[in-house]
């Protein structure tokens, strides 16, 4: 985690020794403990909100997109529809007045 070898934790624990003294070592040791805990669980509740809204950002996203897709697809179909009854209706004209007139 801090990348302190074996020689590096000792000297740490030989100078609190030292400076603190062999009572109060234990004490120290459990506060110690606390606060790597109440960071880790701080930490963990952090990610954890965050991955929900994350999810929840990802939920609305491909929500919006299924509703983008099916709403390109209807006006595809639409568009398609009118297309074609245009084409249907080009091929058998009505008769105009002039053509009438002509026979």
């Amino acid at each position: 985690m801090f990348n302190l070898g074996f020689f590096e934790i000792l000297m740490i624990v030989i100078l609190a020794v030292v400076f603190i003294g062999p009572e109060q070592m234990p004490d120290l040791a459990r506060n110690i403990g606390k606060i790597f805990r109440d960071l880790k669980k701080a930490t963990n509740e952090v990610t954890d909100s965050l991955q929900r809204e994350v999810r929840k950002i990802q939920n609305d996203h491909n929500e919006l997109k299924s509703d983008l897709t099916r709403e390109i697809r209807q006006a595809t179909e639409i568009e398609f529809k009118v297309d074609t009854s245009s084409v249907s209706t080009s091929k058998n004209p009505e008769p105009t007045k002039n053509d009438e007139t002509k026979s």
